[in-house]
């Protein structure tokens, strides 16, 4: 019996897989607008006042502590009195806050010797001579004695705006000029505007004087 050989011949075959690709577009992220804040300063929270440009937890609750103690901003410039808020913080935030019915302090024009010029002459009495002392008189106490305090700096004159201590004929000038132009003081913040008085002498003569009752 023969036996044929047969040559088999095995033929490998490599398949390539061809490698898809796939691209992401991922998508071009824009930074977004910043949020427009416009905060009434008279009822804003510590949280909201947090939002503005500079404004920390320290100077929110700075700026909530005035307003419990002073009731309300008369106007955003009053903000400046608040500690931590200078000249470049308020510039921050200047234009994202606000006050209703806000109050302006009248614009202060240099002082001269006008003031003293436009006084009324009813409200200014000059003695030339001392007055003669009659027995009617003699009896009387004297005026410093019957003075009453608090003196209402939004009613008194001239003569009575000068018995309160620490008030001299410059500031009362002012302040009767400021009143006529402003209509009242609301506050002892509003007599910042007169110019020739301190913090530190307002501050004394608080116990002395009263801004009456606010006609509403």
């Amino acid at each position: 019996m023969t036996t044929k050989k047969v040559k088999i011949t095995t033929i490998r075959t490599t398949a390539v897989k061809q490698a898809t690709t796939t691209t992401v577009s991922k998508a071009k992220e824009f930074p977004t607008e910043p949020e427009e804040i416009y905060l009434d300063i008279n009822t804003a929270s510590l949280e909201e006042f947090q939002k503005l440009n500079g404004i920390g937890p320290v100077i929110a609750g700075n700026i909530i502590q005035y307003r419990e103690e002073h009731g309300r901003f008369n106007n955003i410039d009053e903000l400046k009195l608040v500690s931590g808020i200078g000249d470049a913080v308020f510039e921050k935030i200047r234009e994202n806050v606000y006050v209703i019915d806000p109050v302006w302090p009248v614009e202060e024009e240099e002082q001269t010797e006008e003031y003293i010029e436009n006084i009324p002459e009813s409200s200014v009495e000059i003695i030339t001579e001392p007055p003669e002392i009659s027995d009617e008189s003699a009896t009387e106490e004297p005026a410093e004695s019957q003075t009453e305090f608090p003196i209402d700096v939004n009613s008194a004159e001239f003569d009575e705006l000068m018995k309160i201590p620490g008030m001299d004929e410059t500031a009362a000038v002012e302040i009767l000029d400021v009143r006529e132009k402003i209509g009242r003081f609301e506050s002892e913040y509003e007599l910042l505007i007169v110019k020739s008085l301190s913090r530190e002498r307002i501050v004394k003569m608080l116990e002395y004087i009263t801004f009456g009752e606010s006609e509403e």
